[in-house]
């Protein structure tokens, strides 16, 4: 049994992988509405997914590969030249957004890149870590440095149509861009050490605030 790739829902069909001891996997393609087997294709393990309007997009530390939904073939393949994985990335509709370290990159489903934003905010070096999502042309994300002087965290606001920083907003320490940060619909809402805010993602504008007593999330920087 394979629990961690085992099943996914491909528009109306369904793929199963398989697994018989002493046997090669099997991936099954079933009918969404009444679970027939249709076909079998050759499995193959895809880890750290998402998934598009005709493609879907796996990571691994060398590579963002973009497969079609329908025949699972590759179609393109971006190298990368860091480990990003534990990064979060964003698809939207026909396009993926790869946090790129210093740089955020978006491809299209042909794999040429339509959008590019290189993060400069001296003297820190910030880098990207959460794409968290697009809010009328306005591209969120969170940034940190875990070098400069005691570290920094940052939530940006991205003009995509100018390819400028249209607002920013700190945060305590670098640990905050973790869990402490959520998008939801056109809301942002960020914690602090003392404070909850919320801000319209699209103008980076102060919506409400709160003071609250929870403990803030340890700082661990990386290994």
């Amino acid at each position: 049994v394979r629990s961690h790739d085992a099943l996914a829902f491909v528009g109306d069909e369904i793929r199963v992988i398989n697994r018989v001891p002493g046997n090669v996997d099997h991936q099954y393609v079933l009918r969404g509405t009444d679970g027939q087997v249709t076909g079998k294709l050759k499995p193959e393990a895809r880890r750290g997914c998402q998934h598009g309007a005709t493609q879907f997009y796996c990571i691994t530390p060398q590579a963002m590969t973009a497969y079609d939904n329908k025949t699972l073939r590759q179609v393109w393949q971006r190298e990368l030249l860091d480990d990003y994985t534990t990064s979060q990335h964003l698809v939207d509709g026909k396009t993926v957004y790869i946090a790129e370290g210093g740089k955020v990159v978006g491809i299209d489903e042909s794999g040429r890149v339509t959008f590019s934003f290189e993060l400069k905010s001296p003297p820190f070096r910030p880098q990207v870590n959460r794409i968290l999502g697009i809010v009328k042309g306005t591209m969120v994300v969170t940034v940190v440095d875990w070098v400069t002087r005691n570290g920094m965290g940052q939530i940006w606001g991205l003009d995509m149509a100018k390819g400028v920083r249209k607002w920013m907003k700190p945060l305590t320490a670098p640990a905050y861009t973790e869990k402490a940060v959520q998008l939801v619909d056109e809301r942002l809402v960020y914690a602090d050490a003392t404070t909850v805010n919320v801000v319209a993602a699209g103008s980076g504008g102060l919506t409400g605030t709160a003071l609250h007593q929870l403990k803030g999330p340890a700082t661990k920087v990386p290994t």
